[in-house]
Formats: structure tokens, C-alpha cells, sequence
């Protein structure tokens, strides 16, 4: 093999039921010069014999076995065996387009870059098979794609760049700098760690508009569907501020980029509607608010720091009364809507967020009419085999009809839509 451009690194797990996909999207790159490392932890359902048959097919791909059970330490091995300029990390129930790192490295190489990334797409399997797929971005300000950003704002990267497998890093980056994964066994969410060190430690990165990579959301047992949230980033904070609390202590910027996305997790967690973290979890999420509380008292981070709808303090509530919300506003919802086929359902918002509903509404074994939604491109199309329509049918429909909004940023703005609609306001119910 010539020159080695990426070490595509593939951490496994049981998931005999997508690795085929996953592994065939990495074999078939338009970019050759590339390594396949596959560190499985212990698959029992027939994921080790999916990949040795093709390591039998290709040279390229290494199947490296381990006893250890943790993410982070698969990837941290992944990396020790490498041997390309940069590393990939696909996670394996995903996949990625055919020419993803071609796409990624010749930015990156020609511009020495510690990395380059893409924006991607979420993606669930429907009742049909087919799968149903959302375009998200790392930024909506256009001014960060396409270019070299040399210095860029730590704070700006943290907030905005969530994830770790829609690129590609620079393999010397990592090592002079002593990035690494945390490795406690059994955990999720190890890519926080990593973020945060590779947004505060860059110095020349890109980012390119298009999206080549395909991220799933629906596997039952995946870390982005656990109720662990709150211990998973406590674990993965204090990994980070064990390694940098003096640089954190020192450098302003660099904490204004460590609290902002710490109030980033806090605050997407306890808007995750469709679930209550349990009382075992209830001394993470009080670190969570006294850390944050603690950043705003002494002005290190300001609700204009944020991308959220509202001030930071008014989800900062104590643990009995953010339990006691959850469940009010569960009760509302339950309310507003009936029992189950009592009134014809619509969800107004199919993002991340409807899909949510959906999922949510559906385990309470409720049916879902239709879809509604602001984006005239999803009109006429089906999620899961519902319509998706223009939101001005709301206009025409039974006035008996129930809707849930469901939306990150313009849940409000939407119910007062459909108010102008002629929907009464209290059949509108925000998710």
C-alpha cells in the first residue's frame, strides 16, 4: 500500500444488524489510500464474523479484539495502531457517502489542517424500510464554511460543533497535544472529552458545507437514546477538567468555551421532553446547575454566549422541581391530546424534534394524523408513511384537531401560527 492519507477507525459492539453497511460505506471510499481499523469489544450477535469476512476480502482492514469494554479505549487503541497522516473515527451503526474522505483530506492536507469537517445527516429506519433522513449543519452562518478559520474562537466551536465523526483530524495534532479519549468502562458520550480538546487546542481548521456522513437515531441501546445523560457528561466534564484546570483557571476564553458547553449538555437534556432522569442521577444534575449558576455569577458566560431561546437561569431549577415540571408538563400533554384516538393528532415540526414526538407518542400508543411543517421541500412527502403538508391545512381541518409543536427555537412562534390559523390555544400543546 502507498502512503496511508486516513486510519478509518471503527469502535463495534454488537451491531450485526448495521456493521455490514457501515463497513461496506468505509471499503468503497473514492479514496484508496486508506486503513480500516476495526476494534470490536466482545460482539456475541455475529458482528466479528460480518467483519472478518470482509478483512478476508480486503487487506486494508485490521480486526483488533479487546476485553474492554469502553469507547473511548477502543478508540484510544485505534489510534496507537494507526498509521495515516489523519484519523476517522465511524462510529458502526452509521455510514458515510462514497467519497466523504477524499472530500474531507485533499482540503486538509493541502492546507495542513489540523482537521476539516462536514455537516451530515440524521438519519431512522421507517416501518417501510426506507430510511428517513434530516440535513443538519455545524453552523448557519455561511462565513464559517469553505475557508482556512486560523484561531478560531474557541467558545464558537464548542457551542456549535457537537460531534466527532463528521471529520477527519490530523494524527500529529493529536498526539503533540495529547488529545485522548477518556476510557471509563461502559460509558457513553466519550466524544465530549475529545471536542473540547480538539476546539480549544486547533489552530487551522475547515469546515465544508456539504454532507457526507449519515448518523443514526434510532437504535435501541445507542448512547443518544440512554436516560444516563447526566452521568455520562458528569463523567466526561470532569475528565476534562482534571487534564485543564489550570488552563481553564488562566484563560478566560478557554472558560467561557468549557462553561458554555457544559450549559449546552444541561440545557439540551432537560429539554429532552420525552423523558425524567431518575433520582440516582439527581447529584449530577445538581453539579451541572451549581457549576453553571456559578459561570453566570461571575460573568463568564452570558445568556448572549448561547444558542437557546431562553435565559440560561430560568432552567437552572432544583432537581424536585425540574421532576415536578417534567411531570406537569407530561400530564398537560396527555391531557390536551385525550386518550388515545379521541382526537385526530397532528405534529407540527418533522426536525429531530418531531420525530421525538413521534417516537414518544407512538410507545403511548397513539396514532399521529399528519405532519405539518414550515419547510415547503418535506411538503407532500411521508415520514414513517404520514403525509407531511403545508401548515396552512391547519386552517381547514376538524377544529377538534390536537397539534404538538415541536421544535428547538421557534416552538412559540409556531403555536402562535397556528393560532392565527384559527386553532384554539389550548388544543396546541409545545413537546
Amino acid at each position: 500500500m502507498s502512503e496511508i492519507a486516513v486510519s478509518v477507525i471503527m469502535p463495534s459492539l454488537n451491531v450485526a444488524d448495521y456493521i455490514e453497511e457501515c463497513i461496506a460505506s468505509a471499503v468503497n471510499q473514492t479514496l484508496k489510500e486508506i486503513e480500516i481499523i476495526c476494534i470490536d469489544a466482545g460482539s456475541e450477535d455475529g458482528t466479528v464474523e460480518i467483519i472478518e469476512k470482509y478483512a478476508g476480502q480486503d487487506s486494508r482492514i485490521r480486526l483488533v479484539k479487546t476485553d474492554y469494554k469502553s469507547y473511548g479505549a477502543q478508540v484510544n487503541l485505534g489510534i496507537s495502531l494507526s498509521r495515516g497522516r489523519y484519523i476517522a473515527i465511524l462510529e458502526t451503526d452509521d455510514y458515510i457517502s462514497h467519497d466523504m474522505y477524499e472530500k474531507l483530506y485533499r482540503p486538509a492536507a493541502e492546507n495542513d489542517c489540523d482537521y476539516v469537517k462536514c455537516n451530515y445527516y440524521t438519519y431512522w429506519t421507517q416501518k417501510d424500510g426506507s430510511k428517513y433522513k434530516q440535513l443538519r449543519r455545524n453552523f448557519y452562518d455561511d462565513s464559517y464554511y469553505f475557508r482556512v478559520i486560523d484561531q478560531p474562537v474557541p467558545k464558537d466551536i464548542c457551542i456549535r460543533d457537537l460531534y466527532l465523526w463528521d471529520g477527519i483530524y490530523k494524527k500529529s495534532f493529536l498526539i503533540n497535544n495529547g488529545i485522548e479519549f477518556s476510557e471509563t468502562r461502559g460509558a457513553a458520550f466519550q466524544d465530549v472529552s475529545f471536542l473540547f480538546q480538539t476546539s480549544i487546542l486547533c489552530r487551522r481548521v475547515m469546515y465544508l458545507d456539504q454532507a457526507y456522513y449519515f448518523y443514526c437515531v434510532d437504535r435501541e441501546g445507542s448512547s443518544s437514546n440512554s436516560d444516563k445523560g447526566f452521568l455520562y457528561s458528569f463523567n466526561e466534564y470532569n475528565f476534562v477538567y482534571s487534564k485543564y484546570k489550570d488552563l481553564i483557571r488562566r484563560d478566560r476564553e478557554i472558560a467561557k468555551a468549557f462553561y458554555c458547553r457544559i450549559a449546552l449538555a444541561f440545557y439540551n437534556s432537560v429539554n429532552d421532553s420525552h423523558q425524567i432522569f431518575g433520582r440516582e442521577y439527581k447529584p449530577y444534575y445538581e453539579w451541572f446547575r451549581r457549576e453553571i449558576s456559578w459561570a453566570l455569577d461571575n460573568q463568564i458566560i452570558l445568556d448572549s454566549d448561547m444558542n437557546i431561546d431562553v435565559p440560561l437561569r430560568s432552567v437552572l431549577k432544583p432537581y424536585e422541581d425540574y421532576v415536578e415540571e417534567r411531570e406537569r408538563r407530561k400530564d398537560f400533554i396527555l391531557s390536551a391530546l385525550g386518550k388515545p384516538s379521541e382526537y385526530s393528532i397532528v405534529i407540527f415540526g418533522c426536525g429531530n424534534f418531531g420525530i421525538h414526538a413521534y417516537r414518544w407518542l407512538k410507545q403511548m400508543e397513539y396514532s399521529i394524523e399528519a405532519f405539518i411543517d414550515n419547510a415547503a421541500n418535506k411538503w407532500n412527502r411521508t415520514l414513517d408513511g404520514i403525509e407531511i403538508l403545508n401548515p396552512e391545512e391547519a386552517r381547514n381541518r376538524d377544529r377538534e384537531t390536537r397539534y404538538i409543536v415541536a421544535n428547538n427555537l421557534y416552538s412559540h412562534d409556531m403555536k402562535v401560527q397556528l393560532m392565527q390559523y384559527g386553532v384554539p390555544r389550548e388544543h396546541i400543546c409545545i413537546f
